[in-house]
């Protein structure tokens, strides 16, 4: 289920699912995907509503929580009387931002141990009964004036709730569930702000058992009017443990210490600086003010035809993620990704990898922001390949400063056409010509398969079981070595890297532009766990078209369900892709001539088996 944010639908505009009512019961669970991701995504809340009594909000997120489906969990204590769960879609600020549903259970017992909290419905962790003030959340007049979360007044942050006469050393704590640390270590990673060093003294616990112990992290002085990321590594492997959060009273002026998205989670803490964007966006974030787009957290390929990355760069897959900036956000627009804030340095090294290309590419700049100064560091404007590329910089700064990585959109005649990436990020003391790269390129290792009935690598000079489409404009060639064609094609198939071996291609010469081949596999029954088409392709040439896959039932194409355009690079790449289609079909690769004759396209290792395709390595 989903709600469509097109017109004519405005800001606000609200959507409700309800469920049946349910009669009274002990505590359950109710647990769901949600996928929320684009630009302008609104609020999506769940309440309970009791028989006679106003719903209560139990759960709420809001904005692009980034291209994937996500699991939420919403516990739902006894009620003696009947119940309804209300899941609420409130359309953000324009058309992208649908926000979907699927998969909602309700089960007895209680919901699994929340790993993150971002305080927005409840406190989520336990007050203390033996300290001396309690924590509150919500947004304070004398605290900052929005929570990390949403960074509005329309959040909430927690916040230690002390009185006007509390005395100094008076603490309020806050306990997490109780959790296992299942491998070596766990990250618990927060947001807090500290504006003022006579607050107080926020203190970290990590305590087992009865035993609290001595604090694993402390802060006790003004970080200014902003919000700071705190990490804190949790090396106790195997015990159960509870995460404990501690204000300790200060002078007693106006002000406050707030805390705000608490997440753990398995693995060691990354260094400052670093992130491959695979769980979250690290300390990496958009800026409020002073630029028009955000960045945007995704996986696969990006919305923009012709432009964009389809895989990222860590694990080089569809299902790693990367951050990008939408090129329909307009020509000349600029989005800015701020780092945390790191301590002065003589020299250090600023590294990541990007990607830009397309008709219309931009520019992609790094900036130091230091006393409110921004100074350019480096930049790269135009079509940079449709290749990942690394970029390394050295910089130096006698003061505290923030990086900032900045996109801004290109044009090409009245079109925007070039989405803008970044990935692996990293941060290290030293110049950068005595850095190791820790991201290297990655080679595609492909997931291994059993054999196929639909399997080939055209290597005795045939097509196997594939057949060549009748109702297409001219017919795939099998042949080994190079193309006829000087400056496009393969020089040699991928089955053996060798110019003996075979593959199949469109030429490009001698068809009218816009033709098409088709080349259909075997007819395939139907599959309740669907398929895996995988296969390597190879479009090099400056006239490079279209390559397609459809799906073809009693003569008629669906789809397409995956495709590639335009000059690739003069080497073989791997795709696959997950085939959904119900009753009996075949598999149809098509490649279409561009407009000129440097267009060969070719294809080899076709493979289909049965279920889900896997991860590549």
């Amino acid at each position: 289920m989903y709600i469509d944010a097109s017109p004519p639908r405005a800001p606000g505009d609200r959507a409700k699912l309800v469920t049946w009512h349910q009669p009274p019961a002990t505590e359950k669970c109710a647990q769901f995907w949600y996928h929320m991701y684009g630009l302008a995504v609104g609020t999506l809340n769940v309440y309970i509503e009791r028989k006679t009594l106003t719903p209560e909000l139990l759960w709420m997120r809001t904005g692009t929580q980034g291209n994937m489906w996500r699991k939420g969990h919403v516990p739902i204590v006894s009620s003696a009387a009947e119940w309804q769960l209300i899941f609420e879609a409130v359309r953000g600020a324009s058309w992208s931002g649908d926000i979907a549903l699927d998969d909602i259970t309700v089960t007895d017992g209680p919901c699994p141990v929340e790993n993150q909290c971002d305080f927005e419905v409840n406190m989520c962790w336990q007050q203390s009964i033996t300290d001396d003030f309690n924590w509150d959340r919500g947004i304070l007049q004398s605290g900052p004036s929005g929570d990390h979360t949403t960074g509005t007044a329309a959040g909430n942050y927690a916040y230690p709730n002390a009185a006007p006469n509390q005395n100094m050393g008076d603490n309020a704590m806050l306990f997490s569930q109780s959790f296992t640390i299942s491998g070596p270590a766990d990250c618990l990673q927060f947001w807090y702000h500290m504006a003022d060093y006579r607050l107080g003294q926020l203190n970290v616990y990590l305590q087992q058992g009865p035993i609290i112990g001595t604090a694993v992290w402390s802060m006790s002085r003004t970080q200014g009017d902003v919000w700071r990321i705190a990490r804190v590594t949790l090396n106790n492997p195997g015990q159960s443990v509870q995460v404990v959060m501690e204000v300790i009273y200060g002078d007693g002026i106006p002000g406050t210490i707030a805390i705000d998205d608490v997440t753990i989670r398995s693995g060691a803490c990354p260094r400052q600086g670093y992130c491959t964007f695979e769980q979250d966006t690290c300390g990496w974030q958009n800026t409020a003010t002073g630029d028009d787009l955000d960045w945007l957290w995704n996986s696969g390929g990006t919305p923009s035809l012709f432009s964009g990355p389809d895989v990222d760069h860590t694990t080089n897959s569809d299902l790693g993620h990367y951050m990008f900036v939408d090129a329909s956000g307009g020509g000349g627009n600029r989005a800015w990704l701020v780092s945390e804030h790191f301590q002065s340095t003589a020299s250090s090294c600023l590294s990541f990898w990007y990607h830009m290309t397309g008709l219309g590419s931009g520019t992609i700049s790094v900036y130091k922001r230091s006393d409110g100064t921004l100074t350019k560091l480096w930049d790269r404007s135009g079509d940079q390949g449709n290749v990942w590329n690394q970029a390394q910089v050295d910089l130096s700064s006698i003061t505290e400063f923030q990086l900032l990585i900045e996109a801004e959109l290109g044009s090409f005649l009245f079109f925007v056409s070039t989405d803008i990436a970044v990935d692996d990020m990293d941060f290290q003391a030293g110049p950068c010509a005595n850095q190791v790269v820790t991201t290297p390129s990655p080679t595609m290792l492909p997931a291994t398969f059993p054999p196929g009935t639909a399997d080939c690598n055209f290597d005795l000079a045939t097509t196997c079981g594939w057949i060549q489409d009748t109702s297409d404009d001219f017919d795939w060639i099998v042949q080994n070595s190079t193309t006829d064609t000087y400056g496009t094609g393969p020089s040699g198939d991928h089955t053996s890297g060798s110019a003996e071996g075979y593959y199949a291609f469109v030429d490009s010469t001698g068809v009218a532009n816009d033709a098409k081949a088709r080349i259909l596999s075997p007819s395939l029954p139907a599959s309740s766990t669907g398929r895996c088409l995988r296969f390597w392709y190879h479009m090099f040439g400056y006239h490079v078209d279209f390559l397609k896959v459809y799906t073809s039932s009693g003569g008629s194409l669906q789809g397409p369900i995956w495709q590639k355009y335009g000059n690739q690079g003069n080497e073989w790449k791997y795709a696959q892709v997950h085939l959904t289609a119900t009753g009996v079909y075949q598999v149809a690769l098509e490649g279409s001539k561009g407009p000129g004759w440097q267009g060969d396209i070719a294809v080899d290792d076709v493979g289909i088996s049965d279920g889900p395709c896997l991860p590549t390595k």
